[in-house]
């Protein structure tokens, strides 16, 4: 009997946390800034400053409610670690410049309603920098503590970081294939939202110790596991009509070819930036059977600007345009959260051929060489 209890105590669905006081933004894998406005005018919250100030800003970060004051001098920034108001009694901040100057960055360890001190970030652009001329007076910054998750759903246990504070803004990712690789659409939680991953709804809820997890009062359908597009595995099938008309499916409409799945939008910097090697390669390869099909992220209403540019970057391979932008359905379907990204397909197979960075650069050449050397 008494193992029987373990075991159903061991397979409960629970989630504990246990908080950072720094580094949780590297292990949460991102962040979300706010933005800090300053001004000349020295607040009376300020009761000593460091002498020699040049041209000084003035500026408070928020942090749960609490309230660090700082002081942007130059080259120099000044933090109200312990908010006595005096900034001369406080640690130096490390305040670095970063891409030529193009931005400074800098950390800090400040007192806030915590049994400890937490760990800070905060950035702010060069007011030379043209192209944000409307934050030269904003600092931006965010929490470097957070907690560190554990969760178990039927009797499988994931780990997970959240930076910063929990709010219903709070996402949480939960490995439930165990491959390491994050999956924003299958994978994510998100507070205060239902949740179905093994056949229960479930929300997480904020709580005093982090978050806490309940029985939904709403049921929704479980979600699928993310689709496996590592090399070797089948692509995933489907229909779609091109911009010029034509029915894809895919990948048997490519029987015979090697094609390249591109997810893209004129909208993508790195996208533009990486298609000249993409419409090189097609131009080298076409002949010996490569073919490419674009997946558009553009928004709606933006027909002429994908001609526009596919035209200007010579592009002369179809696409499929929904008009959804990042709710593009194909884009879910293959769990694209970031472009560019692209998979090399064999259309007779299905099967994967490369895929990920693996394609950048000069590497989609290379890889084109290795699979249409026999053709």
């Amino acid at each position: 009997m008494v193992s029987l209890i373990v075991a159903a105590a061991l397979a409960a669905d629970s989630v504990t946390c246990s908080f950072v006081p720094s580094g949780a933004v590297a292990k949460a894998g991102g962040y979300r800034p706010v933005r800090s406005e300053m001004s000349t005018t020295k607040p009376a919250s300020v009761k000593r400053v460091p002498t020699g100030l040049s041209e000084p800003r003035f500026g408070e970060m928020t942090f749960e409610g609490t309230k660090v004051g700082y002081i942007l001098s130059g080259d120099k920034v000044y933090v109200d670690a312990n908010r006595n108001g005096d900034y001369t009694d406080d640690p130096a901040v490390k305040w670095e410049s970063q891409r030529n100057g193009a931005i400074w960055m800098g950390t800090a360890t400040v007192e806030i309603n915590r049994p400890e001190k937490v760990g800070i970030n905060f950035y702010h652009f060069s007011e030379t920098d043209p192209n944000r001329a409307e934050l030269k007076n904003t600092m931006l910054y965010y929490g470097d503590y957070g907690l560190e998750v554990t969760i178990t759903l039927d009797g499988k246990t994931s780990k997970s970081f959240v930076a910063g504070s929990v709010d219903s803004n709070t996402s949480l990712w939960v490995d439930r294939n165990g491959d390491g690789q994050r999956s924003y659409y299958y994978e994510m939680i998100k507070v205060d939202k239902p949740f179905n991953f093994t056949g229960k709804t479930y929300e997480l809820k904020v709580a005093k110790n982090g978050l806490a997890l309940i029985k939904s009062d709403q049921t929704v359908a479980q979600a699928p596991m993310p689709p496996d597009l590592t090399v070797g595995k089948q692509v995933i099938k489907f229909k779609a009509k091109t911009m010029s008309g034509a029915d894809v499916d895919f990948p048997t409409t490519y029987k015979g070819k090697v094609v390249l799945l591109d997810f893209w939008a004129t909208w993508c910097g790195p996208c533009l930036q990486e298609m000249p090697n993409v419409s090189k390669a097609y131009e080298k390869f076409h002949s010996r059977g490569f073919e490419i099909l674009g997946i558009s992220f553009d928004d709606k209403d933006a027909v002429s600007k994908i001609k526009e540019t596919a035209q200007k970057m010579k592009m002369p391979w179809d696409h499929v345009y929904e008009g959804k932008g990042w709710n593009t359905e194909l884009g879910h379907t293959f769990d694209v959260s970031a472009i560019p990204f692209a998979l090399l397909v064999d259309g007779t197979t299905g099967k994967i051929l490369a895929t990920g960075d693996t394609l950048r650069g000069q590497g989609l050449e290379k890889a084109l060489e290795s699979k249409l050397k026999a053709n």
